[in-house]
């Protein structure tokens, strides 16, 4: 209760040195999954990222599920275990990287590039939210 309170009144943290990976969770992959990356749109800049705790919480907490939901299989088979930066246009983006069950790496790889797959049509309107900052233009392979 006493980090959501200061996280209310002190969203933007600051940092000596930014930090190289933001850890969603110390839970181990579920077994038999591989390790793919959603990489977000610019709005979601590594910076700001690392920067709000509650904008990096909520990608740990809602990537998952969105992933879960593209795909059509029980949220408890994917986990998001960290967010790394991810350089590009002159910047750092930020990518989610989430275990997946290997069956599954073909069908998300094509989803991601389709705006009309599932992955960008949530019925949870924060995951949508969040989803549709997915950017397709980078592969999902590590």
């Amino acid at each position: 209760m006493k980090l959501v309170a200061l996280s209310l009144f002190f969203p933007l943290l600051t940092f000596a040195q930014t930090p190289q990976k933001f850890d969603c969770t110390s839970t181990a992959p579920p077994a038999n999954t591989v390790a793919v990356r959603l990489v977000f749109k610019s709005q979601l800049n590594w910076n700001f990222v690392v920067g709000n705790f509650n904008s990096a919480s909520q990608i740990c907490q809602r990537s998952g599920p969105g992933v879960a939901y593209d795909l059509d299989i029980a949220v408890n088979t994917v986990l998001t275990k960290q967010l790394l930066p991810v350089q590009a246009d002159g910047g750092d983006r930020t990518a989610a990287i989430i275990y997946i069950p290997p069956g599954q790496l073909e069908k998300l790889r094509m989803d991601v590039a389709l705006a009309s797959s599932r992955l960008y049509n949530n019925p949870d309107a924060t995951i949508d939210s969040l989803m549709d900052l997915v950017d397709p233009a980078f592969t999902i392979n590590l």
